[in-house]
Order: C-alpha cells, then sequence, then structure tokens
C-alpha cells in the first residue's frame, strides 16, 4: 500500500502481513531482495533518498490511548543496517529526504529531521496550530497549518534542512488563496510552491512574496511539479502541463 524507489533502482514496498500490521520489503535494481522488516505499527510514510542507499521508514501505534511514531532509518550498502528514533505523543505521517542523509517527518505537532543514523538534527514545534498540507523537497519543507484559536487563520511556513525558519506567509480571509477555496495540495519544485484551491493553482515565489495563478481543472487530483517553471496536472481522464507563463497576479 505505499513504495519508494531510488535513482539506482533499489526500492521499498510496504504491505500487509498474517502477524504484523506491516511490512517492509526492500529490493534491490534486479528484484532481489535485500531484507524484510515486520513492524508492529503501521507504516505512514516512506521514502528513500534520490541515490537510493537510505531509505526512511515512519510508523505508529496507539499504547493506552497514546500514539508512539517510530522514525527508522535504513542505511543500505555492502551490509543493511538500522537506527531508530521513537516519538511518543505525537502521530507522524508526511516525510521526506532534504538531502542525501537527512530525513524530514512531519507530525500532528513538530516538524522533525533526522541525519543517517536517526539522531535528532532540528526539530520544530508548532504551538497553537495543528498541520494541514506538507511538502516535502531537496533541502526544504512547506508546512501548512491552521490556527487552532482562530480557523480563519493560516500559516505557510517554510522549513531548511535544519528544520529552522525560512519564511512564514500569513493567509487571513482576505488573501486570494482563501478566497479560492479550501486547500487541497501542496507541492514544491527548485524554489517555487505550488498550492491548490478550488478552481485555483497557485504559485508562490521570492520567499511568498510573489503569489501568481492559474486556473485548472475542477477534478483535478493531482499536482506534480515537473520544476518550478512547470506543473502536471493530473484527473480523472487526462493530464496537461501548467507552465510560468500561465499564472498571472491573483
Amino acid at each position: 500500500y505505499d513504495a519508494a524507489v531510488g535513482d539506482n533502482g533499489n526500492f521499498a514496498i510496504v504491505t500487509r502481513s498474517r502477524d504484523y500490521k506491516s511490512e517492509v520489503v526492500l529490493y534491490d535494481g534486479n528484484m532481489e531482495k535485500l531484507a524484510n522488516y515486520h513492524l508492529n505499527g503501521y507504516v505512514t510514510g516512506i521514502s528513500m533518498n534520490q541515490a537510493g542507499d537510505r531509505l526512511g521508514v515512519v510508523s505508529a501505534e496507539a499504547e493506552n490511548g497514546v500514539w508512539v511514531t517510530k522514525v527508522t532509518v535504513i542505511r543500505i550498502g555492502n551490509r543493511i543496517s538500522q537506527s531508530t528514533a521513537t516519538v511518543t505523543g505525537a502521530l507522524g505521517s508526511t516525510c521526506g529526504f532534504v538531502s542525501e542523509d537527512r530525513f524530514a517527518v512531519v507530525f500532528t505537532d513538530r516538524i522533525m529531521v533526522v541525519n543517517s543514523d536517526a539522531t535528532v538534527t532540528g526539530e520544530k514545534h508548532f504551538g497553537n496550530a495543528t498541520p494541514t498540507l506538507a511538502a516535502i523537497g531537496r533541502g526544504s519543507v512547506a508546512i501548512l497549518t491552521e490556527d487552532q484559536s482562530d480557523l480563519t487563520r493560516s500559516t505557510l511556513t517554510v522549513y531548511d534542512r535544519n528544520a529552522k525558519e525560512s519564511y512564514s506567509l500569513a493567509m487571513d480571509t482576505d488573501h486570494p488563496i482563501t478566497k479560492a477555496g479550501n486547500p487541497t495540495a501542496l507541492a514544491m519544485a527548485d524554489n517555487a510552491l505550488f498550492l491548490h484551491a478550488g478552481k485555483t493553482l497557485f504559485r508562490l515565489t521570492n520567499n511568498g512574496n510573489t503569489v501568481t495563478a492559474a486556473s485548472v481543472s475542477h477534478d483535478t487530483l493531482a499536482v506534480l511539479p515537473e520544476s518550478g517553471d512547470e506543473v502536471l496536472i493530473c484527473t480523472p481522464a487526462y493530464a496537461y502541463r501548467v507552465t510560468s507563463g500561465d499564472f498571472t497576479r491573483p
């Protein structure tokens, strides 16, 4: 029910097993099995770095009504090894490599970055805010949060590879993105962010100071950036490209 692949052909798949809630099976580019891992928790996120020699797995289970999330980094080489970090009281899901050796995980209450040994290298709590969308790219993580004390106010924050804030954009009821509708997808490529809301795809550049918009199909299912200037829009029946020239000031 999930998978990840690296440029060298290594890949991993997530399945259910009879005795465990989740199983991660690791293969090389020749489809030879390298290892398999049984987990007592459900896998909520999986990602492989671009080189294909690091696999990050996020799994979660409830213990006495409290979420326990495990972040496991598997190192793939002549010898396969793994390290795990445990977070109690928060559910982790969206994840990805912000560099070849740094793995970022978005929790219900924080963002956390670990290295290849699953040692925490950066962490930032959201305070009185809840993440609703997240996107992880090379060198940065973008997270859209909703203020729990004022549900009409959202904030888009971008963090660097150490979970330190690079910039943030507050969006109240008068912001063009808020007026367009409920955001349903967030993606990033190069120095551009793409946010889908209603029938509009927004493109944010220049640290969020420049916001442009393009009309997209009302039944858009996925937004897949190919670069900071070109994005693939997928619908149930077809896909088409939107380029930077299609975006105008909202």
